[in-house]
């Protein structure tokens, strides 16, 4: 039976807008998550307040699941939570969720895990938001806003918060961490299993990169598409017939003007800079080819191509390699957080979308940024 179907058929007209609070370490379970709500046609919400429904996928550190306690207590009413630690679960957890949104829809707020109850508004990670005065670059004094994005945000890495110093629209600084989960997180979900298992997780996970890109980018029909794409993937879909649905997605991608329009010159790292820092992967090999958003997220179309086509893994991970101890992730993060410094607040989250660093990875060997 699906999700909204049997009992819940009378209630199919009213689907919910579900946000999804991705633990590091539960890939897994957010892909599953994401799987059985796209399948059933439900709604992403873009925010607290446009949410009736909220997943957590994994179990959250104390840190964490404080920020996820925050989120929550801005839902409005009706509304329901759910938890979901185990990938197998995702269906019957997201069928229990949806009878408990049901069962409030009068205008009641529904049951949720772990007995949290609403406390008002919501705190940042690391403190409320405050404003002192700074210089801004033209000499002028400013407001300085303190502030954080993530860790539970849509199109966001799991865990993740960027911790920034805005003056207008402007960010002046960047710093970034993951928060961890309840148990150590033992190794990414993307670099795992045989040789086949691996080839198809590199190109799930560049997939997956560039749902999130193409998202913060406005492009919601091609998000969508190379997220279900990403599905059949994982879920073993013939490598023939993913390619050739891959080749009709990759022709849309490259010949969309508003796509370039949005991410050509926008967060620029040039080769030698890249070596320098460490970065590898795919990110090294785009900043050979431009080094701006565009680069990256064509690179990853030209990675995905290629395994799909039978091609064998070009890296340790889909990240690239590790430098100097330090896996990939870390000098993606920090390059990321680097570039957005002098973009407005919607080219600063492009910028680190388009670096995506894996928070499975950086908290497999306890990097904290």
């Amino acid at each position: 039976m699906g999700v909204i179907g049997g009992s819940l058929a009378g209630w199919a007209l009213r689907r919910p807008h579900l946000l999804l609070a991705a633990v590091p370490g539960a890939t897994a379970v957010r892909l599953a998550v994401e799987a059985e709500a796209r399948r059933h046609g439900w709604s992403q919400a873009t925010s607290p307040a446009d949410a009736d429904l909220l997943v957590v996928a994994g179990e959250p550190g104390t840190e964490l699941a404080g920020a996820v306690d925050r989120v929550w207590d801005q839902f409005p009413g009706p509304r329901a939570r759910v938890q979901v630690v185990d990938a197998q679960d995702a269906a019957a957890a997201l069928r229990e969720a949806a009878q408990r949104l049901h069962d409030c829809g009068g205008g009641g707020q529904g049951q949720h895990d772990g007995g949290h109850e609403g406390h008002g508004g919501m705190s940042m990670p690391g403190g409320l938001m405050m404003a002192k005065r700074a210089n801004d670059r033209d000499g002028l004094k400013l407001d300085a806003l303190h502030l954080a994005l993530g860790p539970v945000l849509v199109d966001w890495p799991a865990g993740l918060v960027v911790e920034l110093t805005v003056q207008g629209d402007v960010v002046q600084a960047a710093t970034g961490r993951v928060l961890p989960p309840a148990q150590p997180v033992e190794g990414s979900y993307w670099d795992v299993g045989d040789a086949d298992t691996r080839r198809r997780r590199h190109a799930a996970a560049h997939l997956d990169s560039l749902g999130r890109l193409w998202a913060v980018a406005g492009w919601e029909g091609g998000a969508e598409a190379v997220r279900g794409l990403r599905d059949e993937v994982v879920g073993g879909m013939p490598v023939v017939e993913a390619y050739r649905r891959f080749r009709t997605l990759d022709r849309r991608a490259r010949r969309s003007r508003a796509l370039r329009w949005a991410t050509d010159g926008l967060g620029m790292l040039d080769a030698t800079r890249a070596r320098g820092a460490g970065v590898t992967g795919p990110a090294a090999r785009s900043a050979e080819a431009g080094g701006d958003v565009t680069a990256r997220w064509r690179c990853w179309l030209a990675e995905t191509g290629r395994l799909l086509a039978g091609g064998e893994p070009a890296d340790v991970g889909p990240r690239g390699g590790p430098v100097g101890g330090a896996p990939a992730s870390a000098a993606l993060l920090t390059e990321a957080t680097r570039l957005m410094v002098g973009l407005d607040l919607a080219a600063a989250r492009l910028v680190l979308a388009s670096f995506d660093p894996d928070s499975d990875e950086l908290l497999t060997v306890g990097v904290r940024r």
